[in-house]
């Protein structure tokens, strides 16, 4: 082998060792970030109001704060409003936002830190930030669901619960949204390169286009909200309140996302006409 095919070996390899580095440790930081949502949904499905305090009484605190609300705590029930009518229980916890919250972060960034000891503290960060964001969201939730239960608008279509779940639907996305948002403008410019040495434009937008759709926040929250529950229903196990619950979301997320794509739309044609005068 000639001495200048050499040096381009060389130089082809550094260049892959260089790419390859900062990714050899996200797989296992991908499993332990896969390990914590799984423990915490674990801990959800059978805690009770008591041991979930670390989340209920600071949102309830929150709720009392903002909206003037007073809450009292309950063994076993949760926090109570009785001026609201209102009981903030182990459903009205919002774990399972957590979780999402949790994902969205720790999943669709983790990748970004350019040093393994910046990725691996990304985790906790992860987790902690998605507490405060779910404290927020239904602290928000909670202020909102008072008034809304005692508003005269209810019928045999628009129920309470409905209405309860689509608020809850509409804020959750909204968050994560807000999040996610928030996120990448903390990590924009940070990013270690997508794709291998060598690997195609083609290649290179088909893998950059499928992962940031395995990244969006939508499919972490469907994930939460609603893959979870068929999959531990299984095919017999589907009733019909579980398909309203499935086409309620489904329903709310989609209109969320043509709102979305129609205020970008006109965003987009504002700037451009701002930018010919």
């Amino acid at each position: 082998m000639k001495m200048g095919q050499m040096s381009t070996s060389r130089e082809m390899v550094g260049i892959y060792l260089r790419w390859l580095r900062p990714r050899l440790a996200l797989p296992f930081l991908y499993v332990a970030g896969a390990a914590v949502a799984y423990a915490l949904k674990a801990f959800f499905s059978g805690a009770n109001a008591d041991e979930l305090r670390w989340v209920l009484a600071p949102t309830c605190w929150l709720a009392g704060w903002l909206g003037g609300m007073t809450f009292t705590p309950e063994g076993g029930a949760g926090y109570i409003s009785h001026d609201q009518r209102l009981v903030v229980g182990t459903a009205c916890s919002g774990v399972n936002f957590l979780i999402a919250c949790f994902a969205t972060l720790f999943f669709a960034f983790a990748h970004r830190p350019r040093h393994g000891l910046a990725r691996a503290a990304w985790l906790p960060a992860s987790l902690a930030l998605a507490w405060a964001a779910t404290v927020a969201t239904n602290a928000l939730r909670v202020m909102i669901a008072g008034p809304l239960y005692q508003a005269d608008i209810y019928g045999a279509v628009l129920t309470p619960l409905r209405a309860h779940r689509l608020m809850g639907t509409v804020l959750y996305c909204t968050s994560l949204f807000a999040v996610h948002a928030a996120a990448t403008r903390l990590w924009k410019g940070r990013a270690v390169p997508e794709g291998g040495p060598g690997e195609a434009g083609g290649a290179r937008l088909s893998r950059a286009l499928l992962g940031r759709l395995a990244r969006s926040p939508l499919a972490f929250y469907l994930g939460i909200a609603i893959g979870v529950p068929l999959a531990r229903r299984g095919l017999h196990g589907v009733d019909a309140r579980l398909l309203e619950h499935v086409g309620s979301v489904l329903g709310m997320v989609v209109l969320l996302l043509g709102l979305g794509l129609i205020a970008k739309w006109l965003a987009n044609r504002i700037h451009s006409n701002l930018s010919r005068e």
